[in-house]
């Protein structure tokens, strides 16, 4: 028999000892259950659609743009880390039974929107008309995990599409941090923005989800898999090694390169079956200049393991590094990547960020001042770091910091990494070429190999032009 609605998964989660209870999580799934039984008889009817999505070519503007039908209302679910906002509405969409529906990571579906912009060569005033019209034929209800409005050119576009989607029918599910009336306090134009947030408090139930503690990691904690190291002790140096060496062992190393929007993106160590290696520096810092949440989407669903090593603590200086890794974080976790870390710090001490500073509050404002003048398309030119122009708040931050501690403890149970790899489709026009082909591990070691620190896939340090001879000199090298 089908499972309609969420509350009977909810109880029988509660029964079996998974779920603790919770008050404010059961209203929510009482809502959410209701919601549900409200769609099933609910189908938006769409004005016609634009035929071929062709306009006329005299006076386009006495074109009928869309019929004002509202759906029913939606649901918003906002509050802290770890409060089981993401788990409520996963069990909403899974026990929803609407043929059109998505769920999505909000940046999964910005990306998808830039892409259809840069598809159309239409009147300005009409294309988001015309992608709302796309979307809802696709899927009309949307179920949004994490949504933020981090930078102008965002808050501008998902004010002009959502206007047009609610008024299309379409219903919306969304988790944030944050009430509708807050997604953009940090931007001069927040006056601007209030249509939007009217508009999604006029088509959504407004839930706060409050707790003081972190379910997802208190849940968790007493069944870790070691993934996440330190590297404090022999011990553990010895561990990670023969972990990571185990994953590539046999294995033929290639070296990457993907572009995406024309941006090119090397991936230094990988092989054709799902694994790649990155340094910190490689994916976040000094190599990673060029990289936002369309690359760290790609790279994740390429690759079903990740090892990323030398994570440093990240501190007020580093706070463009800690976006970039929080988005990559982020973006592992919608695609069930499995990630194994070697850092300075554990979890709880990697991101060391208390309050603003000057020079970001000055990023913010240049921020918001080039987000007025500048189509989102010019923010792809090569060295263009748009994390620097972000909107982050301190207050902002420190959410995003807490919710990517939880999951990096939930990304080490070993439930997390026995779940299948659900590499997400981004539709984007990324490009994949194979540079370099290293040479080629042994197939059938002749016994398990035993590692020191002057190794490096097992290879000690000799006299020798081969590259697998050179051990962890070449490996310093970042060869």
């Amino acid at each position: 028999m089908q499972e309609i609605g969420p509350l009977s998964r909810y109880k029988t989660r509660l029964n079996l000892k998974q779920l603790r209870p919770d008050r404010e999580q059961f209203l929510a799934v009482a809502m959410l259950d209701k919601l549900t039984h409200n769609l099933l008889d609910y189908q938006p009817s769409i004005s016609k659609r634009i035929q071929q999505l062709q306009l006329p070519s005299k006076r386009p503007g006495l074109f009928p743009l869309e019929t004002q039908t509202y759906g029913p209302k939606g649901m918003w679910m906002y509050g802290g880390v770890g409060t089981g906002k993401t788990m409520l509405m996963n069990m909403f969409y899974e026990t929803t039974p609407i043929e059109k529906k998505t769920r999505v990571h909000f940046h999964q579906f910005m990306q998808s929107v830039y892409n259809r912009i840069n598809t159309f060569d239409r009147d300005r005033r009409l294309i988001m008309d015309l992608i709302a019209r796309d979307i809802i034929k696709e899927h009309w209800l949307i179920c949004f995990d994490e949504f933020q409005i981090t930078d102008i050119a965002t808050g501008t576009i998902v004010r002009q599409l959502f206007s047009h989607l609610l008024k299309q029918g379409a219903v919306v599910v969304a988790t944030s941090n944050r009430l509708p009336s807050e997604l953009n306090s940090g931007s001069f134009q927040k006056k601007q923005n209030e249509s939007l947030a009217s508009l999604l408090e006029q088509q959504c139930q407004i839930l706060h989800l409050r707790s003081h503690q972190d379910y997802r990691k208190s849940m968790f904690e007493q069944e870790i898999k070691n993934t996440y190291f330190t590297l404090e002790t022999d011990e553990q140096v010895q561990e990670f090694i023969q972990l990571v060496a185990g994953l590539f062992y046999g294995k033929r190393i290639l070296q990457k390169q993907i572009e995406i929007y024309g941006r090119k993106v090397t991936i230094p160590k990988c092989t054709d079956n799902g694994l790649a290696l990155f340094t910190f520096d490689e994916l976040c810092q000094n190599g990673a200049k060029s990289m936002g949440p369309a690359e760290y989407l790609r790279l994740c669903a390429m690759f079903h393991t990740i090892v990323i090593q030398s994570v440093p603590q990240m501190g007020a200086l580093e706070v463009n590094e800690a976006r970039r890794f929080i988005t990559f974080i982020d973006a592992a976790y919608e695609n069930k990547t499995k990630l194994v870390i070697s850092a300075d710090e554990q979890p709880d001490n990697l991101f060391n960020v208390s309050a603003p500073r000057d020079d970001v509050m000055q990023a913010e404002m240049i921020g918001d001042i080039l987000g007025e003048a500048r189509d989102k398309r010019d923010q792809d030119v090569p060295g263009f770091d748009m994390y620097k122009l972000s909107l982050f708040t301190a207050e902002e931050e420190v959410f995003a910091f807490k919710r990517a501690v939880s999951r990096l403890y939930e990304m080490q149970t070993p439930e997390y990494w026995s779940s299948d790899h659900q590499p997400q489709q981004v539709v984007t026009d990324a490009v994949e070429t194979q540079i370099q082909l290293s040479h080629e591990l042994p197939l059938k070691p002749r016994k398990t190999p035993i590692f020191d620190e002057s190794h490096f896939w097992g290879l000690v340090d000799r006299n020798s032009s081969h590259p697998w001879a050179m051990g962890v000199s070449r490996f310093k090298r970042g060869q």
